[in-house]
């Protein structure tokens, strides 16, 4: 993985290294198994996929937020910048939890992010800068020299111990610094914040270093520890990104959606990989859909009574038992033409509607039966042939070979 920032005139990219195993050090370039390592704490891709549904009417935004951090048992870090006073209307939160504070921020023209084990909700380009710097701290990239040479490489993977951390209700910004520097037992030295009342926070496992970029950002800094175990402050960086590969087909399942985005992103190839470069919210997307397809394939693969089979005039039809809570449409098409050898076919104009999630709880149904079910709940067409499996606009049609 590569961090890009660039600060006035200049550039520097900080090169990334992570242990194999506990006896292997290798400089590599992170693959699509330690990406999302690198952005969620170790469990916290679960709990962000879990069912939750929702909606929020006459609340600001700041106790909307926190009734849905409540019932979450997710930290959330709102933009000081932002209008929290805002009146907010959410009719449906859901239907998994990330998609709950997507919705919520959506709903106030923000956006969200989770990284670490909290979620970020704020403006894109603070976000964004954020989120990257976030990360660049966790793997101790920074820049060295004077000229924006790279730094050393660092572990990319984070080797920090996530610890408690919470202060109380008007807590002012230096306040809460020197929290941090107590619990992480460093000096605060000559650092001084811009006197603010903040809320309250707590978080029963947080990395030290996202907490000290998420204050230091709040006023256009970034604060880190130097080599003499002191923090230190320093002008945020104009540019930041992030560079990892992914898996082609990942990526080509994501474009759509990637195009999207703002700013879009920047895709090349590399043998059998594409690299992405472009900011945490992208990657944070395509990471979202290898762990929807993990779970999916998880589901697939692990149920004990699938595939069953039935006799149809001495033919054998394979049934399948499946629970898929909150699946993307677009991946679980996907799973069952993979299972049932099938070439997925997708009208380019319903791939939006392949981001949808769906709910399954089947039992001893075929192929045919289930695609059907995942159609109605996104509102397409489907069609099986003995090679094929066609997912189309209802008014529309598919050309077949």
């Amino acid at each position: 993985m590569y961090f890009s920032l660039s600060s006035g005139s200049s550039m520097f990219s900080i090169g990334s290294k992570f242990c194999v195993f506990s006896s292997l050090v290798a400089f590599l370039t992170l693959s699509h198994v330690e990406v999302s390592a690198q952005l969620l704490q170790p469990g916290f891709e679960e709990e962000l996929l879990r069912s939750h549904q929702s909606s929020f009417n006459g609340g600001s935004l700041r106790d909307t937020l926190a009734a849905l951090s409540s019932a979450t048992d997710i930290p959330v870090w709102l933009d000081r910048r932002v209008d929290s006073g805002q009146e907010m209307s959410v009719p449906s939160a859901g239907p998994d939890v990330e998609s709950a504070f997507q919705a919520v921020a959506a709903a106030a023209d923000l956006v969200s992010l989770p990284l670490d084990r909290l979620v970020l909700v704020g403006r894109p380009e603070w976000v964004d800068r954020t989120g990257a710097l976030i990360l660049a701290a966790g793997s101790n990239a920074a820049a060295s020299g004077t000229s924006g040479t790279a730094g050393p490489r660092r572990a990319a993977v984070s080797k920090e111990n996530a610890i408690a951390m919470e202060w109380p209700f008007l807590t002012s910004s230096n306040e809460a610094l020197q929290i941090v520097g107590d619990r992480m037992q460093v000096d605060v030295g000559t650092v001084q914040l811009p006197h603010d009342l903040w809320p309250a926070f707590q978080a029963s496992a947080i990395r030290p270093s996202t907490i000290l970029t998420l204050i230091g950002c709040e006023f256009d800094l970034w604060i880190r520890i130097d080599s003499e175990g002191k923090l230190r402050s320093s002008e945020l960086p104009n540019l930041a990104a992030i560079e990892m590969p992914y898996p082609q087909n990942v990526v080509e399942r994501a474009r759509v959606q990637l195009m999207r985005m703002t700013p879009v992103p920047e895709l090349s190839r590399q043998g059998d990989q594409t690299v992405v470069r472009g900011s945490p919210r992208v990657h944070r997307a395509l990471q979202q859909r290898m762990a929807a397809a993990k779970m999916a394939s998880s589901a697939l693969a692990d149920n004990p009574n699938r595939p069953g089979r039935r006799r149809v005039q001495g033919t054998p039809i394979v049934q399948y038992t499946l629970t898929w809570p909150n699946a993307p449409a677009g991946m679980a098409f996907q799973k069952l033409a993979e299972a049932g050898k099938l070439q997925l076919s997708i009208d380019p104009e319903v791939e939006e509607s392949m981001d949808d999630r769906v709910q399954l709880d089947v039992k001893e149904l075929t192929l045919a039966e289930v695609v059907q079910q995942i159609a109605e709940q996104v509102g397409v067409e489907v069609e099986v042939t003995p090679t094929n499996l066609y997912v189309r606009k209802k008014s529309g049609s598919v050309p077949k070979p």
